[in-house]
């Protein structure tokens, strides 16, 4: 019996060896081709999960910018509600003071006749209406003053430049120039 390895190899043998070879390397041809196919589909896919991953980025940052303008847009409102609350406060505080303090309409008028400048100057301050005389003869200024229930006075020497007299009347006792007036107030 002679066995297969003892036989000297034959021109078939050979060719059936190549063959063999020859159909598995098609085969696996094949199959490389599936795999480049597959390989070249997975690559599409992922050039597509790209895509989101950048819409993704993109949200994100649109997330972020809107959580910060509606954090400012909070911020803002409630400084407005503070603001609004303290106002509020200040004229309900006015409010009482007023309450509790008699209305001038309802006091009967005062007049206040000031010996020194000093006097009628804080007395006189934020006047309604003021009115200045000056007689040149005896060199003596005479000044009202209404505030409130309160005629205010001063008859003396004059503190400044008679020339501008009236502004300075107006700059002492914080009243508009328009309203201080050379005459007399009466009752």
């Amino acid at each position: 019996m002679d066995s297969l390895a003892d036989a000297p190899p034959s021109k078939d043998r050979y060719l059936e060896a190549l063959d063999f070879f020859t159909n598995f390397l098609r085969e696996h041809e094949k199959s490389l081709d599936k795999s480049i196919v597959e390989l070249a589909n997975f690559t599409e896919l992922l050039g597509s999960v790209e895509s989101p991953a950048l819409k993704l980025d993109a949200l994100e940052r649109k997330i972020a910018l809107l959580q910060k303008q509606i954090a400012g847009l909070v911020d803002s409102a409630r400084k407005m509600a503070e603001e609004k609350q303290e106002a509020e406060e200040s004229s309900e505080i006015k409010i009482a003071r007023e309450s509790v303090a008699p209305r001038a309409h309802e006091l009967p008028f005062v007049t206040i006749r000031c010996a020194q400048w000093s006097d009628f100057q804080s007395l006189a301050t934020h006047a309604e209406a003021l009115s200045f005389r000056y007689n040149e003869d005896t060199k003596i200024l005479q000044v009202e003053a209404v505030r409130g229930n309160q005629i205010i006075s001063y008859g003396g020497a004059p503190p400044g430049y008679f020339m501008l007299l009236k502004t300075w009347l107006a700059q002492q006792t914080v009243t508009a120039e328009a309203d201080v007036f050379e005459g007399s107030l009466t009752s």
